[in-house]
């Protein structure tokens, strides 16, 4: 190749790169994208105690949507939630636990499970901003 080839092809290799970095930047945006957060998917049943039923004794899962955050962690039907963030779930209040079952877009909270067979486990779970 000689030396007037090689300033030819300069400027075309130079926007060949150019178009590189671009598609990389776009598969980057797309990809971004596509891990946004799935929904967190799973339904719960408050089973109350005490005189005014206001006492919680359990909150159990009754329903986890396929696809979800919840399925991926798994999350099964008859799951126990024992603690939200730092409040643990048995035994408090139905007033003081509402406060704490809302998620916030972005905000990551933390929810500690038992499965069935008595094996707790935890889960974050991060709402999609605009969900």
């Amino acid at each position: 190749m000689t030396a007037a080839t090689r300033q030819k092809l300069r400027p075309h290799s130079r926007l060949a790169v150019l178009g590189l970095a671009v598609l990389a930047l776009v598969g980057a945006s797309r990809s971004e994208a596509q891990q946004r957060p799935k929904k967190i998917g799973f339904s719960v049943q408050v089973h109350t105690s005490g005189l005014t039923r206001t006492t919680v004794a359990k909150i159990v899962v009754t329903q986890v949507a396929p696809d979800s955050q919840a399925s991926e962690a798994g999350v099964v039907a008859g799951d126990e939630l024992l603690r939200i963030d730092t409040t643990v779930v048995p035994g408090n209040s139905v007033f003081a636990l509402k406060a704490h079952m809302g998620f916030e877009p972005g905000v990551p909270k933390s929810v500690t499970f038992r499965h069935a067979n008595g094996t707790p486990f935890n889960v974050v779970f991060v709402r999609a901003p605009g969900s």
